[in-house]
């Protein structure tokens, strides 16, 4: 079942079908993300402005596809010194990275390739990071499964949306609006206010990852009114285990989803944290 549909003509509907929802204890996936509806939906009543936060990749949607695409390309930019090596690359597709129990495992992805473990395997990865990261590709990205549907009904409840995500902010800004937008998911057209009721905010060129994340999830937390009413941090949803626990740091009172798939670290997971694979009811 997808997310609810014009739900803004029903709060107290959504409330009442909500409130017979049982909360999921931390890590576990059951009920995925039906009590978020419950908890916008309270705090509009209250007459606040929630605020649900958001990271992009592998979070919000899938970059499997740029991935692909930029190993290919770095590989034949490597072809001339190496074309045997380069040849491998073509051995890649998308369902290798999407079957992965971590789509971000760069030595399966290689393994994948039949490269393994080399001078060659560390140049490609180096390579595709750069072309992944370098603003292009971002039209071949697709949201998560019901996603879109999920992020447009808390804005239409009244939520207030910001995607927060380490693409930079030089290079990337232009792409992901267009993706955004191609995807239907609220963005806004130019910098970081919008008229519709969401937020972008990407990380500046040479900043740390999570440093930048940090520094995101504190300027959140200290918004205070938007539209005239009192604002309150309901929902945060990330992939990684670091940023996610952050967000727990930032956002003490806010529900916490951690979208299992692709992960960077091995940190472990605060207690209360939920586990889902997608936004379905």
């Amino acid at each position: 079942m997808k997310p609810f549909k014009n739900v803004i003509t029903g709060l107290a509907v959504v409330v009442a079908v909500m409130a017979g929802t049982p909360a999921v204890a931390g890590g576990a996936e059951t009920g995925g993300v039906a009590d978020a509806y419950r908890v916008v939906a309270g705090a509009v009543q209250a007459g606040h402005v929630p605020i649900a936060v958001f990271d992009l990749d592998e979070t919000l949607v899938y970059s499997h596809a740029r991935k692909v695409l930029s190993y290919k390309e770095a590989a034949k930019q490597l072809a001339t010194t190496n074309p045997a090596e380069a040849a491998k690359v073509e051995r890649l597709g998308l369902e290798q990275i999407e079957l992965l129990e971590n789509a971000y495992d760069s030595g399966a992805h290689l393994a994948a390739m039949g490269i393994g473990d080399s001078a060659f395997g560390a140049k490609l990865i180096k390579e595709m990071f750069g072309i992944y990261l370098g603003g292009g590709l971002m039209e071949y990205d697709r949201d998560v499964p019901c996603a879109t549907s999920f992020v447009r009904d808390l804005a239409s409840m009244g939520a207030h949306i910001v995607y927060v995500s380490s693409r930079f902010d030089g290079s990337q800004r232009q792409g992901t609006v267009k993706s955004l937008a191609r995807l239907r998911m609220p963005v806004d057209g130019a910098n970081a206010a919008v008229a519709d009721g969401a937020e972008l905010i990407l990380r500046p060129e040479g900043m740390n990852s999570i440093d930048f994340k940090r520094m995101a999830f504190d300027r959140i937390a200290q918004i205070r009114l938007v539209g005239g009413r009192p604002t309150e941090v309901v929902l945060a949803f990330e992939n990684e285990p670091e940023n996610i626990n952050a967000m727990m740091d930032a956002f003490p009172g806010a529900g916490a989803y951690f979208i299992k798939g692709a992960r960077f670290s091995n940190d472990a997971l605060r207690p209360g944290i939920r586990e889902i694979r997608d936004y379905c009811l």
